[in-house]
């Protein structure tokens, strides 16, 4: 069992800024899950698909979410959380930027499964 010695860990200022950074990742990830799914007949209309085959956006980002979970926090444990973070945030907004320019339903899912990969990661 560790324990926590004096000096290890964050303080004050330092404290209060990282915790407002995971919480905004985390309000990040919440946000994309709850706008997608008021979202999904406009996507259907706009994608030209049936309302039972839209219900893959919110599958992939599922199942993307569930299968992603513990490999990220393995690799998390050996590269840095800190630096894991930074690179989740990252595929997050590039995979952002390709769900913006989707055109297909297809592209859409795929987009937003890396899109919730570096949800997960940050």
């Amino acid at each position: 069992m560790s324990t926590v010695q004096h000096g290890e860990g964050l303080y004050g200022w330092e404290r209060a800024k990282a915790m407002l950074a995971v919480a905004l990742a985390v309000l990040l990830s919440v946000l994309d899950y709850a706008v997608a799914n008021v979202a999904l007949p406009s996507i259907a209309h706009d994608l030209h698909v049936a309302s039972s085959q839209s219900i893959w956006v919110i599958n992939a980002y599922q199942l993307a979410s569930l299968s992603m979970l513990l490999p990220l926090a393995s690799i998390g444990a050996r590269i840095g959380f800190a630096r894991m973070c930074r690179l989740g945030i990252a595929i997050f907004l590039i995979a952002s930027v390709l769900c913006a320019l989707s055109t297909s339903l297809l592209e859409l899912a795929l987009a937003r499964a890396c899109r919730v990969s570096g949800g997960r990661a940050s």
